[in-house]
C-alpha cells in the first residue's frame, strides 16, 4: 500500500468514526450537561428532588427521585414543581448555547410566595443578559421591583404603564 492509499484509507476509517461515534458522543454529552444544569437548577429552588432521564435512541423520557433507585416520571410531579422542572429544563437549552435572554410568562402561577421567590432568585441568579417575567404574584413583583437593574410595567386594561 502507497502513502496516498494509506492516508485515504485513514480519512475514509476517521469518517466511518465520527459519522457513527462522535455524534453519539455530542448527544451523550449534551444530555449530561442539560441535565447536570436542570438538577443545578432545581436543587436551588426547589431542593426536594433531582432530575434523571432515560435514553432509547429514539427520544428522553425523564424521571424524578428522592433517591437513585425510586425513578418516577415526571408527569406525577405536582403543579408547582412541574413548572420548576420547565424552567430548569429552559434554564438549562438556554445555557447549552449561551442565549443570554430568556422570557417567562406566569411560571409562578402554582407557587406559594416563599417557592415563588425562590425560584425567581435562583432564576435571577444565572447569567442573562435579558430576562423578561410575568407574574401576578404580588410578592414577586416587590422582589423584583426592588432590583437595581430591573424595570417593572404593570398591564391595565391593554395599555401599558411603567413600574410604580
Amino acid at each position: 500500500m502507497c502513502s496516498s492509499d494509506l492516508e485515504i484509507s485513514i480519512v475514509k476509517e476517521t469518517q466511518d468514526l465520527l459519522n457513527r461515534e462522535f455524534s453519539s458522543y455530542l448527544i451523550d454529552s449534551g444530555t449530561e450537561f442539560i441535565k447536570a444544569k436542570m438538577n443545578e437548577f432545581f436543587q436551588r429552588s426547589y431542593g426536594k428532588y433531582r432530575i434523571d432521564f432515560k435514553t432509547d435512541g429514539k427520544g428522553i423520557e425523564f424521571f424524578y427521585s428522592n433517591n437513585k433507585t425510586d425513578l418516577r416520571p415526571v408527569r406525577k410531579l405536582s403543579g408547582f414543581e412541574k413548572q420548576v422542572f420547565s424552567v430548569a429544563f429552559r434554564v438549562a437549552l438556554n445555557s447549552l448555547q449561551d442565549l443570554g435572554i430568556l422570557l417567562v410568562d406566569e411560571i409562578d402561577s402554582d407557587s406559594d410566595s416563599e417557592n415563588s421567590i425562590s425560584m425567581y432568585n435562583t432564576l435571577l441568579n444565572e447569567k442573562f443578559n435579558q430576562l423578561f417575567i410575568v407574574t401576578h404574584s404580588n410578592e414577586t413583583k416587590e422582589m423584583l421591583s426592588n432590583l437595581a437593574d430591573c424595570t417593572t410595567y404593570e398591564m391595565d386594561e391593554g395599555s401599558l404603564i411603567e413600574g410604580e
